[in-house]
Parts: C-alpha cells; sequence; structure tokens
C-alpha cells in the first residue's frame, strides 16, 4: 500500500455484535435519565433505542461484519505474511 503496510490477517468478531448491540440497548434504557441530565437530546436518544433492537436481529442473520483487520509494516526485505494470524 502506498503507506508500505501489508495485509496481515482479518479476525472475524462478527458473532459478536448480536451481544454487543443487545448490551448498548440496555445501556441506552438504563442511563436515559442521567443521559437527558447531560444535555443529549431526547430524540436522539430514543431513536437510537429504538434502532438496536432490530439491529440485534440482523446480526444475528449476518447481516453486519465487524472484526479487526491487521496491517503489519515489513522490515527492509522481507514480504508481508497472513499466516498465524496474531496481533503480537
Amino acid at each position: 500500500s502506498a503507506a508500505g503496510l501489508a495485509y496481515k490477517c482479518w479476525i472475524d468478531l462478527s458473532d459478536q455484535l448480536p451481544l454487543n448491540f443487545a448490551a448498548m440497548h440496555a445501556t441506552v434504557e438504563r442511563e436515559r435519565d442521567e443521559m437527558l441530565a447531560a444535555g443529549v437530546d431526547v430524540g436522539m436518544i430514543d431513536r437510537f433505542a429504538q434502532n438496536l433492537p432490530p439491529r440485534v436481529k440482523m446480526a444475528e442473520r449476518g447481516a453486519f461484519a465487524w472484526g479487526i483487520i491487521a496491517f503489519k509494516k515489513p522490515e527492509l526485505g522481507h514480504e508481508g505474511d497472513a499466516r498465524g494470524c496474531t496481533l503480537s
């Protein structure tokens, strides 16, 4: 790439999304009064809370992908290698 980075791997964490969206929804519901007191617009809170449950179902159906893409700056004289996908 132009930045001199070589692709190393993709770690698929998509199976975490339903739990993540459900936890966000619980947090919005639990912290609603605190967010209102902090000046967050009620419409924004309501829209966010309304959109999260459908996203849980969409994530369960595989509509979203989420994960980590790792790149490495190759050492001088070495090409990138996607084998052994670790983030070390």
